[in-house]
């Protein structure tokens, strides 16, 4: 059971902003880049915030915090907004939110043709599949990964490892 809905509302307000939770129900793209956020800070922090992922039609999935935001988050957003405003992270976590807005947001996805949610979803898949399946590298990743999700090219694959590279080395290790 997450036991801290403050420190997810304030991670994604802190790395996006509160309308990917705002708009978290009525906006399929808001409820993508919640699951690749929270998925990928897990895998860079080396943090559990409490759950569990699994392969989905979009990368990684949890039905946990799908049901968290929905059930705890969104029905009592103004007392976790407010609560959530009167706490801060720690150096180190603070130190992660900066990696992960460098890697998610400074970074020109654009010019290969890739929405943010698109991007937010190759840069997860591309973490998980390299951490979960037994038969796919970092070497084959892109032909595996563009074969298994035809919306994302080889080429796009490649420059999603490179961004994690130079950002996030040691989750593709």
């Amino acid at each position: 059971m997450v036991r801290n809905l403050e420190a997810i509302y304030k991670l994604v307000e802190s790395v996006l902003d509160d309308t990917v939770i705002i708009n978290y129900e009525s906006d399929y793209a808001k409820r993508l880049e919640l699951q690749k956020l929270i998925y990928l800070f897990q895998e860079i922090s080396n943090r559990s915030l409490g759950f569990d992922f699994s392969w989905y039609l979009a990368g990684p999935y949890s039905k946990v915090l799908t049901h968290t935001v929905f059930n705890n988050i969104l029905k009592n957003l103004s007392d976790i907004k407010q609560r959530a405003g009167e706490k801060s992270f720690r150096d180190d976590v603070i130190d992660i939110i900066d990696k992960m807005k460098k890697l998610l947001l400074e970074e020109n996805y654009e010019q290969l043709g890739l929405s943010r949610p698109q991007w937010f979803e190759l840069l997860a898949s591309i973490v998980y599949l390299n951490k979960n399946s037994k038969y796919i590298n970092i070497e084959n990743l892109p032909e595996e990964l563009a074969s298994a999700k035809s919306h994302f090219k080889q080429e796009q694959v490649k420059y999603g490892i490179s961004i994690l590279e130079k950002y996030v080395p040691e989750v593709i290790v």
